[in-house]
C-alpha cells in the first residue's frame, strides 16, 4: 500500500479513536456487540481491503457525510 494512504488511514484511526470516550447504549439496546473503537477500526480495515459493502454496513442507514 502507498505510504501516503497508510499515513492517512493511521491519522484517521487516531482521530476516530476519540469515539472510545463515547458511552453508547447497552449492547442489547444498540443491537451490536462492538465498541465504537472496534466499529471504526473494522470500518477502516474494510476500506483498506476494498470491501465497500462491508464498510458501508458499519454506517447507520441515516448517515450523511458533511463537509
Amino acid at each position: 500500500m502507498k505510504p501516503k494512504i497508510i499515513i492517512a488511514m493511521t491519522i484517521a484511526q487516531f482521530l476516530f479513536s476519540g469515539c472510545s470516550s463515547y458511552k453508547p447504549l447497552s449492547n442489547e439496546k444498540a443491537n451490536n456487540k462492538l465498541t465504537p473503537t472496534q466499529i471504526v477500526t473494522a470500518h477502516l480495515r474494510a476500506i483498506e481491503n476494498g470491501d465497500w459493502d462491508k464498510a458501508n454496513s458499519y454506517l447507520a442507514d441515516t448517515y450523511k457525510m458533511k463537509m
